[in-house]
């Protein structure tokens, strides 16, 4: 019974105090203020007269008080009918002054709700020692029954699946005696029942072996903790049995070790299993190993590899651990010119549930590029598809071969295109050569004779600056056929389309708009000027013509453009040309286009879509821009007109004459494992992706808990750390200290968005392998990397 403490008078306390309480009003205020339910009940003949009822009867049975004291047969009411009897009992002995105690039975109460109640009447004598009342206390008790009823229904549950589980339950004392077992533990005893274990321990039924693995895994841990292992049983038939065993201590409430409880499960079939599936993986790994290319194995929608032969290392140098382990290892490592189409192509076979074949090139660990077959087969279960296992066949020798007959072959057609152009130009040159002369010859001399301020003087400077260029033409055309000689100059770009803009007004229809967006300050390119106006020229004209009889616009751009090997890919001409910045001539217009079929076509020398075309224009284009160790793009669809890109290299400050290509350098890559930590997950990524596109493998951690946590499963194994100076819970000065106390030869290099002073000197002396300042670009982060790998070496 909860109630609250009344305080005590004081002495001295003034007469303007409240009187002190009489006993009923006391007993009132206590009845009030307790929580549990107190009751009293007046007799009078032997029958209630009168009910007093708490204000906690409420809460407990729904009614007031007032409602109980208005009626005294309110309470026999509301008992449950089953237990009318016991409280009848009850009410009995305290009438006929028997010891009484305390009963737990069901009332309804006003709202129709079921309850548990505890009820405990005190009888009340007078001073004769007549009866003639009692006092009660009601406890609502309904939650415990609940629990109670819910604990019986767990403990049968739990005993039902305990006697009918497969699993062998084994109960036995410290010294190994039986205190309970299951049926499947009989089972695996070969004994009938508990009953034949009375006389025996448990290890009478395990070698000696197995016992004294079970004491030694005892010994690795506390007594108190449960602990798993493998053991060797034996039946009482002599029937030897590998079993998984389980076994957890059961602890006195002072906790102290009481006995023992095992779970004991059969793994005999399994183990003979294991041993089988060992054997075969054996064969099998040997298989795979002795075939001529990479055996493999991938998930369907991670494509992660599962499995991969050991000539996956021999053929492309990457260890077989990085293709099981590394993310997106396949993807990673796909020629940049083949990744696009290969992840689709096996996204849509995969889909459609076929198997297929594939040519395509993956990076090799030192750089090359490696030409695989890869055959595919896609396992569908149930309509789902399971697995991809393949096999990647090295065909680079092939590959490389038909490359170098496609180029014999593709030299010899070149061959013969330029001889038959060779020939046609030099009977055309030979014929246009003695008619210009006489052009020429005549217009100057007409030019000499005119005064000075004859108004035909401006016509014949434009007929000998016309007869100029079309002798530069036919000259032009001899070397483009392997008749001439290039003049090499240092040619600002945008200053000859300058120069040639009024011979390219004149040369044009009528019904052209041109428009000019020339960059300044160009890169001079090396070349032969006659040969590049040329190439101008005939782009221009082509634009012209490709407007038809309706007015248009013909657009010419020059500019510096930087193409990455993926551009170049795309282009005529490119496969032999370094990455890096070229200057670029664009001509557009807004004609008719070009269909797919006519792109393929058009630099074929003696191909035209005029009626009556010349249709060696851009086969002239073609060969100069090859001569000129450029490349050409186009872009044209049918009605919206057509852009031809030139790309010319940059010529050197001082470049007077050609000179070799020099290979790009090979780009410095590490190798092996490092730890990333940051908790910014767009630095993390970010971070990730850079060190992996240098080669490296990368684990990350999103603060210095974690880091710490994965640094200490291998700490051998990274090559360094790249560790975030701000971070929660674990800065990145803490987490440097730990690493160190784990593994004190590690490579940390420290980032932060503060500046170096500001950090580095937390710790000087430390061995601190370096610093960068966020944000950096990849560039960066590769010179600090390799300046750690490097120092790491020496």
């Amino acid at each position: 019974v909860k109630g609250r403490n009344q305080p005590k008078a004081k002495s001295g306390q003034s007469s303007g105090q409240a009187p002190a309480l009489s006993g009923e009003d006391r007993y009132q205020r206590i009845a009030g203020a307790i929580t549990d339910y107190i009751y009293t009940v007046r007799l009078g003949g032997g029958q209630a007269t009168q009910t007093v009822h708490s204000p906690a009867c409420e809460p407990v049975t729904g009614y007031t008080p007032e409602e109980f004291a208005a009626d005294p047969y309110l309470w026999i009411k509301m008992v449950d009918i089953a237990d009318h009897a016991l409280v009848q009992e009850q009410a009995r002995k305290v009438l006929a002054g028997e010891p009484v105690s305390s009963i737990e039975h069901c009332i309804t109460r006003k709202d129709g709700v079921k309850r548990w109640v505890r009820n405990t009447p005190i009888p009340k004598r007078d001073a004769r020692g007549q009866l003639i009342g009692y006092d009660g206390l009601v406890q609502d008790i309904t939650e415990r029954k609940l629990a109670e009823e819910a604990l019986r229904q767990s403990e049968a549950r739990y005993r039902a699946l305990a006697e009918n589980s497969a699993v062998g339950i084994w109960h036995t004392s410290l010294d190994g005696h039986t205190i309970y077992v299951n049926a499947a533990m009989c089972a695996m005893l070969e004994v009938s029942g508990p009953g034949e274990l009375e006389d025996r321990t448990f290890h009478e039924f395990f070698t000696p072996e197995s016992l004294e693995t079970g004491r030694r895994e005892h010994a690795k841990r506390d007594q108190k903790l449960a602990s798993t292992y493998e053991e060797e049983l034996v039946g009482a038939r002599g029937t030897h049995r590998h079993v998984l065993v389980t076994g957890a201590p059961v602890l006195t409430p002072e906790g102290r070790l009481h006995s023992r409880i095992g779970s004991f499960i059969d793994i005999t079939a399994r183990r003979a299993a294991e041993e089988e599936l060992r054997a075969s993986q054996a064969r099998f790994t040997a298989l795979v190993n002795a075939v001529e290319g990479i055996v493999w194995e991938a998930d369907p929608v991670t494509w992660q590899f599962l499995f991969v032969s050991q000539q996956a290392e021999r053929l492309l140098g990457y260890p077989v651990a990085q293709w099981l382990n590394e993310p997106k290892f396949w993807e990673n490592h796909l020629h940049p010119e083949d990744r696009a189409w290969a992840i689709e192509y096996c996204l849509t076979t995969t889909r459609q549930h076929r198997n297929h074949e594939m040519e395509y090139r993956m990076v090799a660990a030192d750089g090359r590029a490696v030409w695989l077959r890869d055959l595919v087969t896609v396992v569908v279960r149930d309509g789902r598809v399971v697995k991809l296992i393949g096999v990647m066949v090295d065909i680079t020798r092939t590959k490389e071969a038909d490359l170098r007959r496609h180029e014999i072959e593709d030299k010899l057609l070149q061959s013969q295109k330029l001889e038959s152009l060779g020939v046609m130009a030099g009977g055309i040159a030979h014929d246009f050569n003695n008619l210009l002369t006489g052009i020429l010859g005549n217009a100057s001399l007409a030019r000499l004779e005119s005064p000075p301020s004859s108004p035909v003087l401006a016509y014949l400077q434009q007929i000998e600056t016309a007869s100029v260029r079309a002798a530069e033409l036919c000259k032009q055309m001899l070397a483009y056929a392997g008749h001439g000689q290039f003049e090499l100059q240092r040619i600002d770009l945008s200053a000859l389309v300058q120069e040639t803009t009024q011979l390219i007004e004149l040369s044009i229809s009528k019904k052209a708009v041109l428009k000019f967006e020339l960059g300044q300050t160009l890169p001079r390119i090396l070349g032969d000027p006659t040969q590049i106006r040329q190439v101008v020229m005939n782009l221009v004209m082509n634009a012209s013509e490709a407007l038809g009889e309706r007015s248009g616009l013909v657009s010419i751009t020059t500019g510096v453009i930087k193409a990455d090997r993926t551009y170049l890919s795309e282009t005529f001409l490119a496969p032999d040309l370094a990455e890096g910045e070229y200057v670029l001539l664009e001509v557009g217009d807004n004609g008719c286009g070009m269909s797919a079929e006519t792109r393929a076509r058009i630099f074929d020398p003696f191909f035209s879509t005029k009626f009556a075309g010349r249709g060696l224009g851009l086969a002239a284009v073609l060969g100069i821009v090859r001569a000129h160790r450029g490349a050409l793009k186009v872009y044209s669809e049918p009605g919206r007109g057509s852009t031809f890109k030139v790309l010319l290299p940059c010529a050197g400050p001082k470049d007077e004459h050609w000179q070799a290509f020099i290979p790009p350098q090979v780009v410095w890559r590490g190798t092996g494992k490092v730890l990333v930590v940051d908790d910014e997950e767009t630095v993390l990524v970010v971070a990730a992706r850079m060190l992996q596109s240098f080669g490296f493998e990368v684990i990350t951690a999103r603060d210095g808990f974690e880091a710490v946590a994965k640094f200490r499963e291998q700490p051998d194994e990274f090559r360094f750390v790249l560790l975030d100076f701000t971070m929660p819970h674990m800065d990145g000065a803490e987490a440097f200290r730990q690493l160190r106390q784990i593994h004190p030869p590690v490579r940390v290099l420290l980032m932060s968005g503060f500046g170096e002073q500001d950090v580095v000197t937390r710790f000087a002396g430390k061995g601190l392998a370096g610093f960068i300042q966020k944000p950096f670009q990849p560039e960066t982060l590769r010179d600090k990397v390799r300046t750690i790998v490097e120092a790491a070496r020496r």
